[in-house]
């Protein structure tokens, strides 16, 4: 049912979406996700309470990860405004060492540095970081940059724990 739920979503093109928040959503999307939700729910409820006892589950290992990306994600707001400052900000030694004397990324850097910081963090953060020390903006870094989003995805991925 998972992966039927996400294949569908993959082939089928309504052509209908929803503004949410000046999100994007659409309507296949949207399906596949309730899908999931009903699913999840559906295991969870169908699950005899012995299976789930002599496997020793509780919802404590999630509930520490959600409180763990809570705090990340809180903590990084501060980094992603100083980020966006560029040249001006507080981050503007950092820029210099990933950017060439014409401005332009030095892919190299962009790798090492994404991933020695990834090593340490988690991928998620430290992509947003470098994503947004090199712009920010996904049009130009899936264009003409996609070179440097390649180096920062490959450093998150390779070096991420």
């Amino acid at each position: 049912m998972i992966i039927a739920s996400i294949l569908i979503s993959a082939e089928w093109k309504p052509g209908v979406s929803f503004d949410v928040y000046g999100t994007k959503v659409e309507l296949q999307n949207l399906v596949r996700d309730v899908s999931l939700a009903i699913i999840a729910a559906l295991s969870f409820w169908t699950t005899p309470e012995t299976h789930r006892r002599a496997n020793d589950f509780t919802w404590e290992p999630m509930a520490e990860v959600a409180k763990l990306f809570a705090g990340i994600f809180i903590a990084i707001v501060p980094v992603m405004t100083m980020l966006q400052a560029g040249r001006t900000g507080a981050f503007s030694w950092l820029l210099a060492a990933v950017s060439a004397r014409d401005g332009s990324p030095q892919e190299v850097a962009y790798f090492w540095l994404t991933g020695s910081l990834s090593a340490l963090l988690d991928n998620v953060p430290t992509y947003l970081v470098f994503f947004e020390l090199a712009g920010g903006n996904a049009r130009q870094l899936m264009g003409p940059l996609d070179g440097t989003l390649a180096s920062i995805s490959m450093g998150a991925f390779l070096w991420g724990r």
